[in-house]
């Protein structure tokens, strides 16, 4: 057992090293985009929020209009609508990392301005910080090397409750115990150790979590062949007739909310439309369930844009066993999960996870 705990003390050890810096990095930015939202608000809330008096959200289809008249060389891909009536409604444009997000008034379709992805403003601060969180700023190959570190914390997590496991049971009670002891680097191996116990499961669930957003789709695949899942439902397939005419943003979404209701019993908020593209011709409308956990409670219906006919609808309920596993890596890594008891247990849930995120730094000494 000596030599066992030798080899896996040397192992998690240089283990942390081989990663220490990266690892350092993504700890950091996760434990900030735990509060991303509230973060990104109260950096931009001339850009985010209504500056308007009136305080009723204008008709979806009045203020596309609207919009389209101030931009109407750019193709709008999505038209975004961020939860609470105060939110500025977004217009997104491009494609992949490479796209523009424009900002407008709710009430009055103001222009309040735009962000673009990878730019570096004041305006993209959360974005920027999520952007080193998931990638370092180094593209694919950062997103990689975040994908491993997030691989060396579960290790470091699974060999480090190994070595904190006490040879013999009658001094299992005084592993607990955060102890101070003569020597500085005795109380600081102590203290390492002991909080590392308390913190693994979350430690555990972050590296957990990162290794599946960088490999998703082997983590996919994996979870599949071990739940025995059938094939995820596929996403419909439109060709895309330009001459004919669409539908109103607000007759698709209420054809849309009809199914929903009509299915599951209730109809949960707006949320997002994908437009008509040139590699699909099917209009997509997305909700926010109850819960407003993400990607947990997301609801997505396909229609034909021309005709209103509901063509694929990708809900919580008719997602198979890996999907559903899947959907929850979201709010477990970003601590969000409280959310689904109530706004006060959410919000110690984060506060855990912000601390959690921040342990590999008290680590390192």
């Amino acid at each position: 057992m000596n030599k066992l705990k030798h080899w896996l003390r040397k192992f998690h050890f240089y283990l942390a090293c081989a990663s220490a810096l990266p690892l350092l990095v993504v700890c950091i930015t996760g434990s900030i985009l735990v509060y991303q939202d509230p973060l990104d608000v109260s950096l931009n809330p001339g850009l985010l929020k209504s500056t308007s008096a009136q305080s009723k959200r204008m008709d979806l289809d009045d203020f596309h209009k609207l919009a389209l008249g101030q931009f109407p060389d750019v193709r709008f891909q999505a038209l975004n609508i961020p939860g609470g009536e105060d939110r500025s409604l977004e217009l997104w444009s491009g494609h992949g990392d490479d796209f523009t997000i424009y900002h407008f008034d709710p009430s009055t379709a103001r222009f309040l301005g735009m962000r673009r992805s990878g730019e570096w403003t004041f305006a993209n601060v959360v974005p920027l910080i999520l952007d080193v969180h998931y990638s370092l700023k180094a593209g694919e190959t950062g997103r990689y090397i975040v994908g491993a570190s997030a691989l060396v914390l579960t290790f470091s997590a699974l060999t480090g409750l190994l070595l904190w496991m006490p040879r013999h049971t009658k001094n299992l009670l005084n592993k607990f115990a955060l102890k101070k002891a003569k020597r500085w680097k005795q109380t600081a191996y102590t203290w390492h150790s002991n909080l590392g116990f308390y913190f693994s499961p979350i430690l555990l669930v972050l590296g957990i979590t990162g290794v599946s957003f960088t490999f998703h789709e082997i983590s996919q695949a994996l979870l599949g062949w071990m739940t025995q899942s059938p094939p995820s439902v596929e996403v419909p397939k439109l060709f895309h007739d330009k001459e004919k005419p669409q539908l109103s943003i607000e007759e698709l979404f209420s054809r849309s909310e009809t199914h929903l209701k009509n299915k599951y019993g209730y109809a949960p908020g707006r949320m997002q439309i994908n437009f008509a593209t040139e590699d699909n011709g099917a209009v997509r409308t997305r909700f926010q369930g109850l819960t407003y956990l993400f990607n947990t409670d997301r609801f997505n219906v396909w229609l034909n844009p021309h005709t209103g006919e509901i063509l694929q609808d990708i809900s919580p309920p008719t997602l198979n066993t890996a999907d559903s596993i899947m959907s929850w890596t979201g709010p477990l890594h970003f601590g969000t999960w409280g959310d689904i008891v109530g706004p006060k247990f959410g919000s110690f849930s984060r506060l855990v996870w912000a601390i959690g995120a921040l342990m590999p730094l008290f680590f390192v000494i």
